[in-house]
């Protein structure tokens, strides 16, 4: 194959670099990528509840779940989306 046709980038090439960077200049990308791990990380650990309850607010913990999955999930979806607007923009 003459041209590079059908040629796979890796990691160290320049193709390679260039989507991972268009991928992060999308908004809606980032937006849901940080979202995500927000929430992830929200819902594993007790960390919400502990700062709800510093914060003198323990009255919500219970809703916590009822925001939290829905948010986690409108999230990913964001980033989702975001990845596949950045791959169609290349």
């Amino acid at each position: 194959m003459s041209g590079g046709a059908g040629k796979i980038p890796r990691p160290g090439d320049r193709a390679a670099t260039t989507a991972g960077w268009t991928l992060w200049q999308s908004l809606t990308f980032r937006i849901g990528a940080i979202g995500t791990i927000i929430a992830a990380i929200c819902c594993v650990t007790p960390i919400l509840g502990i700062a709800l309850t510093a914060l003198g607010l323990s009255m919500l913990l219970p809703w916590q779940d009822a925001v939290l999955l829905p948010a986690l999930g409108l999230f990913a979806l964001l980033a989702t989306i975001g990845a596949l607007r950045a791959r169609t923009k290349q």
